[in-house]
């Protein structure tokens, strides 16, 4: 769990390495829908509550999928 943690905030880059094998991290810069894919994709047995890159990137897509809901056709 979060609380748990030796560091409590490791930051790293979305496109990072890091990022891919780390499940406690915070991001530096904002996840784009393709990279919150792929990070969903390799975390996705994670569960959210103990993966902070799974939880960003559920969070990452669902606002994609609420905006793109709303775009103008």
């Amino acid at each position: 769990m979060a609380g748990d943690r030796l560091h409590p905030h490791l930051f790293v880059t979305t496109d990072s390495r890091f990022a891919e094998v780390m499940c406690q991290v915070e991001f530096l810069d904002p996840l784009t829908p393709a990279r919150a894919q792929q990070l969903h994709n390799l975390h996705r047995c994670h569960p959210p509550d103990d993966c902070l890159v799974r939880l960003a990137s559920l969070a990452c897509l669902a606002e994609d999928k609420h905006v793109g809901a709303h775009r103008p056709t």
